[in-house]
């Protein structure tokens, strides 16, 4: 029989990076101390699962978190939600729509084709190959954005005025914009 610290071992090779036999082994901490601001932020012990992330210093990985971080993210989620445009601010009058999705056929509507196209392959292949436990990253949920972006936007010119994709479509533009921006300059 192998000590914990063995197991713990042995399953952090980068072939089965989150092989664990349970939910206990990892010692996650509960729901609610999960939101418990004055508790530490950190899912697993010191921070580092399964030796993943020791190359991080500890006093970024542990802690607690402070006063202010829950307000922060309290107001910035409001801020979006008070801001989140609504349908009728896409509209100027019956006729006419505010959008700046691309015309049909033109070189822009041809690069959000072939972009939606290249993207969702990419998305299906790792989707086989890793399986669907993908889609729970950041990183892809990021991807899955940028898709759906993309194939709105090719789509938008064959939509009539008013359509509910088009509003769909002009409320995923910061969102798929910030997480790309985001993936590209930090990951």
């Amino acid at each position: 029989m192998s000590s914990p610290n063995e197991t713990i071992r042995a399953f952090s090779s980068k072939s089965r990076p989150f092989a664990v036999s349970s939910r206990n082994d990892l010692n996650l901490p509960t729901l609610r101390q999960f939101f418990d601001p004055s508790s530490p932020w950190v899912l697993v012990h010191e921070g580092s699962l399964m030796g993943y992330f020791d190359f991080v210093p500890r006093y970024l990985r542990v802690g607690p978190w402070t006063v202010f971080a829950p307000i922060f993210i309290s107001i910035v989620i409001a801020k979006l939600i008070y801001w989140m445009p609504h349908q009728q601010s896409f509209h100027l009058n019956d006729d006419e729509i505010l959008s700046t999705h691309p015309m049909e056929y033109s070189a822009f509507w041809i690069y959000n084709l072939m972009a939606f196209v290249w993207m969702k392959i990419v998305l299906f292949s790792t989707l086989r190959k890793r399986g669907p436990g993908v889609v729970l990253t950041y990183t892809v949920q990021s991807w899955i954005m940028l898709i759906i972006r993309h194939g709105l936007s090719a789509l938008a010119p064959f939509l009539p005025n008013k359509h509910f994709l088009l509003w769909v479509n002009e409320l995923l533009r910061f969102p798929a914009l910030a997480t790309a921006s985001i993936t590209f300059f930090y990951w």
